[in-house]
């Protein structure tokens, strides 16, 4: 995260972010930047208590009225334990080996 700005008005936190890794995205959210990295913003709830800093994050959202908005996003460590708990007790529908072996 190179920088994150809280609007208090409007409940948003606004997050720039260089990330070395775009799985897939349907819209250009995150553009080529040098170093072979991406760049992008989105925002996500002011809730969520989003602070700078680094870090691995897995990141999913939707494109609304043309901006990137996210959930409250978990550090990859926490989502990779949820995926591999919810996986060995039958509760995940979905094929999450890669994720979940690293």
């Amino acid at each position: 995260m190179r920088e994150v700005a809280h609007d208090k008005f409007s409940k948003e936190s606004f997050i720039d972010l260089g990330v070395s890794h775009v799985f897939r995205q349907r819209d250009e959210v995150f553009r080529p930047a040098k170093h072979s990295r991406y760049s992008g913003v989105v925002v996500t709830p002011l809730k969520c208590g989003v602070r700078q800093g680094e870090g691995h994050f897995l990141m999913t959202g939707s494109i609304v009225l043309g901006r990137a908005r996210l959930g409250c996003a978990p550090r990859f460590s926490q989502f990779r334990r949820i995926a591999k708990e919810m996986t060995e007790r039958g509760l995940n529908d979905c094929d999450l080996s890669a994720i979940i072996m690293g």
